[in-house]
């Protein structure tokens, strides 16, 4: 297995130089399209990362394997090792995905050094260092033995990373860099914005706070964890999230009609404004599907539909998160003399 792990390593190493040398011959036009699929990927490799999180934590598998950065001493177990148990498969999976995230962000990091490197390169570059603090708190969650507030940072900067990566993907559109009012936005609406995203990242930290402080586990004889679940002591921190949703809600429902006013510049606002009323609206029914299971777990866990849907409402309040981020940014551009903007 050592071996196997030093091939892949020196397959990768050898795969970043040959990209390396591949992007410097590339006309401009081929250099957007490869950038903007790789910037594509590494988005929606991040969203199924988030899911592969909220499943192992919804299905209560965090201390399936108790060391890290490797799972049982090796970083790459056999396929019947971890696909035996569900809490092997979700914990491992989880950090299988994260790696390969890590390497995306290494190849979006170097391509952004050759595509409008003024652009994307110190973005690029924030983003990798978020993805590598990203791993260090999920290894110190396993440190840890999976401590609430090191598990409340790990899924909370996994949400930031995502945010950041979608202002990546918008700086390399259209809608970024010329369908913007010739006059810029109004102050008032970056101020909207602005106090938006606040109550969203306030909403985010009491559902994670709430999910993963009412737990507890201990080892049973044979030293595997056995999770209890806390929610009475904690409910206080769940009627919280659900009361603080409904002005967050009508928050983000304006946000996204003031966004789609401006679709005479570009159909993308109206798609962009949807986007929040589809978004929000599918986190209120899946929030109530959420509640709803609650306080019906068996042991400490709950049925795979159920474990589903509720690791499906944090994955939207991600990517609401994600949303919420890039409208701030666009309503935040400042034109240039010349009439354009960065």
């Amino acid at each position: 297995m050592r071996q196997f792990e030093i091939i892949l390593f020196t397959i990768f190493i050898a795969l970043l130089f040959a990209a390396n040398a591949f992007l410097k011959s590339r006309s401009d036009e081929s250099k957007a399209k490869i950038f903007k699929t790789l910037l594509w990927t590494f988005l929606v490799s991040t969203v199924g990362l988030i899911y592969m999180g909220a499943m192992t934590v919804s299905t209560r598998s965090g201390m399936a394997f108790p060391d890290w950065p490797t799972s049982d001493g090796v970083l790459w177990p056999s396929w019947n090792y971890f696909t035996a148990q569900q809490d092997r498969f979700y914990e491992h999976g989880h950090r299988l995905m994260g790696q390969f995230v890590g390497y995306l962000a290494i190849l979006v990091l170097i391509f952004s050094r050759y595509f409008h490197r003024e652009r994307n390169f110190r973005l690029a570059l924030i983003i990798f260092s978020m993805v590598v603090i990203q791993g260090c708190l999920g290894g110190l969650t396993v440190a840890k033995n999976t401590l609430w507030l090191t598990t409340v940072l790990h899924g909370v900067f996994a949400q930031l990373c995502l945010a950041a990566m979608c202002f990546l993907l918008l700086k390399n559109t259209k809608l970024y860099n010329e369908k913007i009012p010739e006059e810029g936005f109004a102050p008032k609406l970056k101020g909207l914005a602005k106090f938006t995203l606040i109550a969203v990242v306030i909403q985010l930290l009491l559902g994670a706070i709430f999910r993963n402080k009412a737990k507890v586990f201990e080892y049973s004889e044979t030293g595997k964890v056995i999770y209890k679940e806390i929610v009475e002591g904690n409910a206080g921190w769940l009627f919280s999230h659900m009361t603080f949703a409904l002005p967050v809600a009508i928050l983000l429902f304006t946000l996204g009609v003031v966004i789609m006013k401006f679709k005479k510049l570009s159909k993308a606002y109206k798609f962009f404004g949807m986007s929040f009323h589809l978004m929000v609206t599918m986190q209120i029914l899946l929030g109530v599907v959420a509640f709803l299971t609650v306080y019906n777990r068996e042991q400490g866990k709950f049925g795979f539909a159920e474990t589903v849907l509720t690791s499906a409402h944090v994955v939207n309040g991600a990517l609401i998160l994600a949303l919420t981020f890039t409208a701030f940014k666009l309503l935040s551009v400042k034109l240039k003399k010349d009439e354009n903007h960065g």
